[in-house]
């Protein structure tokens, strides 16, 4: 028969059991927001990374447009001297035309 201290350790050790039941229950539940918020962070890095991908793209068709444009302001710069150098040549060294 259980006198009255082994019925105050049984309802000690229900008391512990309580309390790492309530534990074991919040436990899971920040696993759980842990889990979920690892999976948010996933998503968000692999959004970021689609993003810097269409902006190296973008760099790159930049970079491509602004060679194109660099080379057509460089032609037309040679080709304007080319036109002065002959105006100069015509016209002589008093800058008066020569026939």
């Amino acid at each position: 028969m259980l006198d009255m201290a082994d019925d105050e350790l049984l309802q000690r050790i229900d008391q512990h059991m309580a309390r790492g039941n309530e534990l074991m229950e919040e436990i899971r539940e920040e696993h759980r927001l842990s889990r979920e918020e690892h999976r948010l962070n996933r998503a968000a890095v692999h959004s970021m990374q689609e993003v810097a991908k269409e902006v190296v793209l973008e760099l790159r068709e930049h970079r491509e447009l602004i060679r194109d444009v660099r080379h057509g302001i460089q032609a037309q710069t040679e080709g304007l001297m080319h036109v002065l150098d002959e105006l100069r040549r015509r016209n002589g060294p008093g800058g008066e035309a020569t026939a």
